[in-house]
């Protein structure tokens, strides 16, 4: 069921922007505007912002339970998660624009520290010794635009994060996650402080009856096996992503406790696992958010919807009697 906006939803903006109140579309849409070209700082100081709380971040120190916390699929989906509710929610305001080719979502949330190291090895005095470190990050699910409320369930825990199957080994388990039917997909940006933001690149991923996955299938980040020379040693590698796995640009900054993340891309990559954005079609989405100083990643406890909103038609006049563009507030 499409869900493309009237002409009276049109018009809420209009009054909106003209009257500084809150979002007309109601506490679950962020509104992407049209704009020409990319959007400029005045743009974003007058954009409608959708503010979100992301919460139950502390992970559950049941081994298996941690697994299932770790997983990057399950932790982005809405209505599911196994952390308990014993942290405080996070505040998280999002922003968006569009122009003929691209969406722009800027993405603030506090975070008092910012970590961005993934550890090192060290020389020993008979080996070495791993010193895993963490960073910070933030991760964007996305369905189909225009699907309607069957998509929303998609988000749901027993669809998004259904449990594939269970290797038993020496030591542990390990899970498989992904879409419980075949069909099922969800496009999932994954950005991270220490892995993808030094390349300005988010890692555009998949979850779908396989599991969850890079669209390239490219390995981005990997433990070194065998550090070598006197030491310290990076203990992870990084790789930017590249290909059908480089589509999501990002520019981010951490400053006075807050992380800003600005993702990037095109509307339509043409690349079958990725959500296409149509003016006028909700794309429904989550966010999750990881702070890994205290091992807490936060979840939206349900999912939200983007607009893109194209500029209002003009009426048979084009003009008021002063001669004055009635939609200039809408160019920004």
């Amino acid at each position: 069921m499409k869900t493309a906006l009237s002409a009276g939803a049109k018009l809420l903006i209009l009054l909106f922007i003209l009257s500084g109140c809150g979002s007309p579309f109601g506490g679950d849409t962020l509104p992407a505007m049209r704009i020409e070209g990319e959007p400029t700082k005045a743009n974003w100081e007058r954009a409608v912002p959708l503010d979100l709380e992301v919460w139950m971040g502390n992970v559950n120190l049941r081994p298996e339970i941690v697994a299932l916390d770790q997983e990057t699929s399950h932790r982005s989906t809405a209505q599911c998660h196994h952390g308990p509710a014993n942290s405080d929610p996070v505040k998280v305001r999002l922003k968006a624009f569009h122009n003929d080719r691209e969406l722009y979502l800027k993405i603030r949330w506090p975070d008092a520290t910012e970590d961005r190291d993934l550890g090192h090895w060290e020389r020993g005095t008979d080996s070495w010794v791993a010193r895993p470190g963490e960073d910070d990050g933030l991760a964007v699910l996305w369905g189909s635009a225009g699907a309607g409320s069957g998509t929303r369930q998609e988000f749901r825990c027993q669809r998004a994060c259904h449990m594939i199957e269970v290797d038993v080994y020496d030591g542990g388990t390990q899970m498989r996650m992904g879409m419980k039917h075949e069909g099922g997909i969800l496009d999932l940006w994954r950005w991270r402080a220490g892995v993808t933001a030094p390349f300005d690149r988010a890692d555009d991923m998949v979850v779908d009856l396989e599991g969850k996955r890079g669209d390239e299938g490219q390995a981005i980040l990997t433990t070194v096996p065998d550090p070598m020379g006197s030491g310290p040693v990076p203990y992870r590698e990084i790789e930017k992503p590249s290909g059908r796995q480089g589509h999501v640009r990002t520019v981010s900054r951490w400053a006075d406790g807050w992380w800003e993340v600005l993702f990037v891309r095109d509307l339509d990559t043409s690349d079958p696992d990725d959500t296409v954005f149509v003016p006028g079609l909700a794309v429904p989405f989550s966010i999750s958010v990881f702070d890994n100083t205290f091992t807490e990643h936060h979840v939206l406890d349900t999912s939200a919807d983007l607009v893109l909103v194209d500029r209002p038609s003009r009426g048979a006049g084009g003009t008021t009697a002063d001669g004055r563009d009635p939609y200039d507030p809408l160019d920004f």
